[in-house]
């Protein structure tokens, strides 16, 4: 059983028994309520959580399921999955600014493309779990295709 210590205020108990404890800032001396953030000791735990939360929007998912056939211009992106530009654009910038996915220019629009092949691995783990025959094209097609993987190497 794993056991994560953080420097401690609050006992949150997992159902493996472990639990993880909250911290607080006790440094600052002023009356002002602090945000509750945890501190994670473990660097991987924290990397993978900031991966997955780059992810965790269903826009967000949603471009890179199309990415994973291959790059799009965000004018593609918004005709395939119906986005308004200025959301999309955001999303975007949410992916780009994770590391998660990379733009180039291509005369006068941005071509983006995956960046990261732990994208595939998660995405084809998340249809596993998550099997839908009546999901959309947009989820039962995210495969990568060859070009998307030589791109990221």
């Amino acid at each position: 059983m794993f056991d994560f210590h953080f420097v401690a205020a609050e006992k949150n108990f997992l159902s493996n028994g472990a639990y993880l404890v909250a911290t607080k800032d006790v440094t600052d001396n002023s009356n002002q309520p602090k945000p509750h953030v945890p501190k994670v000791k473990c660097r991987a735990i924290g990397a993978a959580s900031d991966f997955l939360k780059a992810m965790s929007n269903p826009v967000r998912l949603s471009i890179l399921c199309v990415l994973m056939e291959g790059s799009r211009t965000v004018g593609e992106l918004e005709e395939i999955l119906d986005v308004h530009q200025p959301t999309l654009s955001q999303q975007i910038g949410e992916l780009r600014d994770a590391g998660i996915i990379v733009g180039s220019r291509q005369a006068k629009a941005v071509l983006y493309r995956l960046a990261d092949p732990r994208v595939g691995q998660i995405i084809g783990h998340l249809r596993l779990l998550f099997p839908d025959a009546s999901a959309s094209a947009i989820w039962k097609g995210a495969q990568f295709s060859p070009s998307v993987q030589a791109d990221m190497e």
